[in-house]
């Protein structure tokens, strides 16, 4: 894997972090994140959005467990595809959430696969595996992360995110470089 962009927010709370011109010539992304978000005690809900795109539509399907509880979601619409929750401020002694997220054939011209996961802890603690999709041919190039776009949450000073690229080898396995 080869890094190609890092964000961490410093000074103040950001509305989001984005990667720009992600470079086309390899065969997957991976992105890292560690939010910590507003408001507090409750965090907020993490999304993920490819090249400003607002009417090519998102759809995922997720699990979850909170505690001893289990649950499923599935959700489709144009603004934005869910990553699962972060913590909020004054949750978990301020600790962050952590989440993973893959996407596959970045740059092909079919629709985009993800997968995510997601770890949190607020007054419970809480896990996430997903996937999803983007329904767009178009190449990934913008990728921003952040709350669910529109709202007032924010994240917060110590927030990171580290996008990654993956080749893939001739023979189908995976190169790290």
């Amino acid at each position: 894997m080869k890094l190609i962009g890092h964000t961490e927010i410093t000074g103040s709370a950001a509305n989001s972090i984005v990667f720009n011109s992600i470079p086309q010539q390899y065969s997957e992304l991976y992105l890292i994140l560690n939010f910590r978000g507003s408001p507090g005690s409750q965090g907020f809900e993490t999304c993920i959005r490819f090249n400003d795109a607002t009417s090519a539509y998102y759809s995922k399907h997720a699990s979850a467990t909170t505690g001893s509880i289990s649950s499923g979601s599935n959700a489709y619409g144009p603004d934005e595809l869910y990553l699962g929750n972060v913590n909020g401020s004054s949750s978990m002694a301020n600790g962050f959430g952590s989440q993973r997220v893959h996407i596959p054939g970045y740059s092909s011209s079919l629709y985009k696969v993800v997968d995510y996961c997601a770890t949190g802890a607020g007054s419970s603690q809480y896990g996430l595996i997903g996937t999803g999709i983007w329904e767009s041919t178009d190449s990934i190039t913008k990728i921003e992360v952040g709350p669910r776009f529109g709202l007032s949450e924010t994240l917060l000073v110590g927030s990171s995110a580290s996008l990654y690229a993956i080749t893939a080898d001739t023979f189908g396995g995976t190169t790290v470089s």
